[in-house]
């Protein structure tokens, strides 16, 4: 089930890393820009076409259209040290442990 709110966060985040504005991306979708402000704003879930047409628009997999848990203020700090740990060699992971483990002793 998609979640209106971080799903909007989620088109919000996409839209601005492009660079784009409300109105270029609706003009994009064919569509009026409010639709898209009640998106972002999680008044509002898009349909089958538009979903499929933001998936177009910015070249992801429909299903990354759903991944916001890192919206999520609740996971936000969680999701950044995975990613961390993703880009991190060994000699950094060994580094984390060591001063997390210092930290927590």
């Amino acid at each position: 089930m998609i979640d209106k709110k971080l799903f909007g966060k989620r088109l919000k985040e996409l839209r601005e890393k492009r660079g784009m504005t409300q109105e270029e991306l609706s003009n994009l979708l064919d569509i009026e820009w409010q639709h898209i402000s009640r998106l972002e704003n999680g008044k509002n879930l898009p349909s089958c076409s538009i979903l499929i047409g933001i998936a177009n628009i910015f070249d992801i997999d429909i299903r990354k259209l759903t991944e916001y848990e890192h919206l999520d203020d609740n996971l936000n700090i969680d999701y950044e040290i995975t990613n961390l740990l993703k880009i991190a060699d060994t000699e950094q992971k060994r580094m984390f442990y060591n001063i997390l483990s210092a930290i927590l002793k």
